[in-house]
C-alpha cells in the first residue's frame, strides 16, 4: 500500500477489506501475485467487463459462478461500491484485469471466428453463454426463451430453420 501524500509505502501479506479512512490521503493498493499460484490471462477490455458483466452480478445481487471470479475481485468490488454509495471521490478503482485460466471466462481463447463465406444450405447452431446470466436467446414466432436456434443460410441470407 502506498500513500501519495505522506511518501510512505508499507508491504501488506493480505488485504480482505477496505474502507474510507477519514483522513484526506488517498491510498494505493497493489496486488501481488506469486509465482506457485495458478496461471492468469488478461482481459481483453476491463472496463466492459466490469460494467456488463461484474458490477450487473453485483448490482442485482447474484454472486455468478465461484470459480468464475477474476483476481482481487473482493478488493475491487469493495473500492466499486465505496465510490457507487459515496457522493465524492476518494481516488480510482481499477477494475478486473486477469482471470484464472481455468475459470468459464477463459473459455473464450478457445473460440474461433467463422468463415467469411457459406454455402447455400449450411448450418449453424446459436445460443448464449450459460455463464452470461442476462442474456437470452427469444424465439420470434414463438415469445418464448429457448436454449439454442438453428440458422440455415439460404441464397446468402441467414434464416431461422
Amino acid at each position: 500500500m502506498y500513500v501519495v501524500q505522506l511518501r510512505f509505502c508499507q508491504l501488506l501479506s493480505r488485504c480482505e477489506r477496505i474502507g474510507h479512512t477519514g483522513l484526506d490521503v488517498i491510498h494505493r493498493l497493489f496486488g501481488v501475485v506469486r509465482a506457485d499460484t495458478e496461471q492468469y490471462c488478461r482481459i481483453a477490455d476491463p472496463e466492459a467487463c466490469w460494467v456488463s458483466r461484474k458490477r450487473r452480478q453485483l448490482l442485482d445481487g447474484s454472486k455468478g459462478l465461484a470459480d468464475d471470479r477474476c483476481l482481487f475481485q473482493d478488493v475491487i468490488t469493495q473500492c466499486d461500491v465505496m465510490q457507487l454509495s459515496s457522493t465524492e471521490s476518494h481516488g480510482d478503482c481499477k477494475r478486473c484485469e486477469y482471470v484464472a485460466i481455468g475459470s468459464p471466462s477463459a473459455s473464450g481463447r478457445t473460440k474461433r471466428p467463422l468463415p467469411a463465406a457459406f454455402s447455400s444450405g449450411s448450418q449453424i447452431q446459436v445460443g448464449c453463454d450459460s455463464t452470461d446470466f442476462g442474456a437470452r436467446l427469444l424465439d420470434l414466432v414463438g415469445n418464448s426463451q429457448v436454449d439454442s436456434a438453428v440458422l440455415t443460410c439460404v441464397d446468402g441470407a441467414w434464416r431461422d430453420a
